[in-house]
């Protein structure tokens, strides 16, 4: 229902910023999208980011045990 699906999304997005630190900006956008943008990063950066984002979401299970993955 909502309330689980309020919650990964806040659980995605705390992951998501954990990694975000001070190397750039973190935002939802809209409905389950995100924005991440890295002032001075070039698209190897981009990628390198985006791969450390994908792992850190799907390596660790969700309540109660699912997994969740990202594409970027």
């Amino acid at each position: 229902g909502h309330q689980v699906g309020d919650h990964i999304l806040a659980e995605v997005a705390a992951r998501l910023a954990g990694h975000a630190g001070a190397r750039g900006f973190l935002a939802r956008i809209g409905g389950e999208e995100f924005a991440w943008l890295l002032p001075g990063g070039d698209s190897l950066d981009a990628r390198q980011t985006a791969d450390r984002a994908r792992e850190a979401v799907r390596l660790e299970p969700f309540p109660p045990g699912e997994r969740i993955t990202l594409s970027a």
